[in-house]
């Protein structure tokens, strides 16, 4: 099943990060992505699905030089319009990753994965080009959350593969041992995202919004 062309949407993106709701999603995801590039060793990245540079920018301001790739010229044209330090931003497909085999030190991949046409081949270009011994950093929205449960209502969503934390815990242990982790439980447009709000792990990765997910290869 084909999915949803990004460049439909290019021009008004970056407004759901302006609403009362984005804003609150995009607190809780930066601080927790914010934990795991805190352990990469290498401060350059690929970065999978860069969209509009949103994300490219937060990697930027945290001192990460940036690859950035997407398969959506429009959304391409609005990242290098912004003009972040230390990142560059070309037109690229997961599918067909343009580097050689073990070249790149560091994968991060935000909410992109989802949208692929063919999830196995993405996988495997990803492990082909990663290094060893580099690490891979997923977040992925999650199907058994309550943007999981009405995915098929959101014409962006609705031909998008979301992931359970077993489905992504199966992807990533093909590159070595995953550590999993989650985000955002959103309840009546506010997000829960505090130790006394989620106490466990296991209540986070049934119900966080954002699935996150890291391994390094061995």
């Amino acid at each position: 099943m084909k999915k949803f062309n990004f460049d439909k949407v290019a021009g008004i993106y970056d407004d759901y990060y302006n609403t009362d709701l984005g804003i609150q999603v995009d607190i809780a995801e930066k601080r927790k992505i914010k934990e795991y590039i805190r352990q990469l060793e290498s401060s350059k990245i690929l970065e999978i699905g860069c969209g509009t540079g949103h994300w490219s920018s937060f990697f930027s301001e945290q001192g990460l030089e940036v690859t950035g790739i997407d398969i959506s010229e429009k959304m391409i044209e609005k990242a290098k319009a912004k003009k972040i330090p230390n990142a560059d931003f070309s037109i690229a497909s997961v599918e067909k990753l343009p580097f050689e085999t073990k070249s790149i030190e560091n994968i991060i991949a935000i909410t992109s994965l989802e949208f692929v046409n063919n999830l196995d081949l993405a996988f495997r270009e990803i492990f082909r080009v990663l290094k060893t011994g580099g690490k891979l950093l997923i977040g992925c929205l999650n199907l058994n959350s309550s943007i999981g449960q009405t995915k098929d209502d959101v014409e962006m969503f609705s031909t998008a593969h979301f992931f359970t934390a077993d489905n992504l815990k199966e992807k990533l242990s093909d590159f070595g041992n995953p550590i999993l982790d989650a985000c955002c439980i959103i309840n009546e447009n506010k997000v829960l995202d505090t130790e006394e709000d989620i106490n466990t792990l296991e209540i986070r990765l049934n119900q966080g919004c954002l699935l996150i997910g890291m391994v390094t290869k061995l």
